[in-house]
């Protein structure tokens, strides 16, 4: 991230929010050091959500989240394709942004 040269950024009209929700299911709570933030939902208390467990790195061009769930049934998240919906949460790889191109698909 560079505040001094302008990025492109794609023009898309986003839904404009124009007050918080009266009510959550869920909380989010920030941590400075390591950075990071987790999700937890209000009823039960469960963590869905904990990215301070391996870090945060924030560059140019590059991103690198880890992160603990609350369920091993993750589904859609990332640019690649997998011979079944379902993805393998087991501390895997799995990238969020491609070059503008397909993954192959390996059976």
């Amino acid at each position: 991230y560079d505040p001094s040269n302008k990025r492109f950024e794609v023009p898309l009209k986003t839904p404009q929010v124009s007050k918080k929700s009266p009510m959550t299911n869920y909380a989010i709570a920030l941590t400075g050091s390591p950075f990071g933030f987790s999700v937890k939902r209000n009823s039960t208390g469960c963590t869905l959500f904990n990215s301070t467990a391996g870090g945060f790195i924030f560059e140019d061009q590059f991103l690198q989240l880890s992160a603990v769930t609350s369920s091993f049934d993750m589904y859609g998240l990332g640019e690649h394709v997998t011979p079944a919906l379902k993805l393998d949460m087991n501390w895997q790889l799995i990238s969020l942004f491609s070059r503008d191109r397909g993954t192959p698909i390996v059976c």
